[in-house]
């Protein structure tokens, strides 16, 4: 067995509502026409070309409720429920946090998923760069996979029904997939808090905690102040930061070191 690591996204219907203006707006309850609901969800496994995907059209009772979005809530939550991990972009912020909601709105149960990488939080963590959207991410690290270019049409076409806006809407949803995935495997060797896939095998071999490479070499130690650790490089990932659990230090040379008085 292996860590299941599923890379999802969600796209979302804009709320309406009666306002004076168009800048810094308090919207009373009182003024909102419609909530958002989801339009459509798409997910794939690491490393695997099958993509799944659903949309509200797709279900019996579209065209008679379309805003009813209790049927592709329930089977994103599915197939999240399989992984182990799962990776989006603002998926901490945005995505996992809306999913529960409507999972809370139609008495579902939560996700079992207990890991999450949130590829906009490592970019903001670990890095300084220029933009930390999806689609500037994937240009500045010269990823060739990127976001499918559109307007605020193409969400109000799907809400008013047209059928080729919900064709274009999924594969927008379908192809923020590929750019998400790569820039996540640039970025998990520079995270410190990555999910340990090491446990989730069956033959549990010395291997990378971050993909899971058993193609490691020794590369010098890691020290604490009366440690010392084998430290390793993945030629699988390019992760640096990895260390063994042994302390090659015995008992006795510990003895010997010295630290400072409290």
């Amino acid at each position: 067995m292996t860590a299941k690591i599923l890379l999802f996204d969600i796209e979302t219907a804009p709320s309406i509502t009666y306002t004076w203006g168009r800048w810094d707006q308090n919207i009373a309850p009182s003024q909102v026409i419609q909530e958002s609901h989801m339009l459509c969800w798409a997910a794939k496994w690491l490393d695997s070309d099958e993509v799944f995907f659903d949309s509200l059209p797709n279900h019996k009772g579209y065209k008679r409720n379309p805003t009813d979005d209790s049927k592709i809530v329930k089977t994103l939550s599915d197939i999240l429920n399989v992984a182990d991990i799962a990776i989006a972009h603002n998926g901490d912020g945005f995505d996992m946090k809306w999913l529960r909601k409507q999972l809370a709105k139609y008495r579902l149960p939560n996700v079992s998923t207990a890991k999450t990488v949130d590829t906009l939080k490592v970019a903001k963590r670990y890095f300084n760069f220029p933009s930390n959207r999806l689609d500037e991410l994937a240009a500045y690290l010269g990823i060739s996979e990127r976001k499918i270019k559109t307007d605020f049409n193409l969400w109000r076409d799907c809400m008013n029904g047209k059928v080729d806006a919900w064709q274009a809407m999924l594969d927008y949803n379908i192809q923020d997939l590929y750019p998400l995935e790569e820039v996540y495997k640039v970025l998990r060797p520079f995270m410190t808090n990555h999910p340990n896939v090491g446990v989730y095998e069956d033959n549990l071999q010395m291997s990378c905690p971050v993909c899971g490479g058993t193609e490691l070499v020794k590369n010098g130690y890691y020290h604490t102040n009366l440690s010392r650790f084998q430290r390793y490089k993945c030629n699988d990932c390019g992760n640096q930061k990895i260390r063994g659990r042994t302390n090659l230090l015995d008992k006795d040379e510990r003895k010997e070191l010295l630290t400072n008085a409290l």
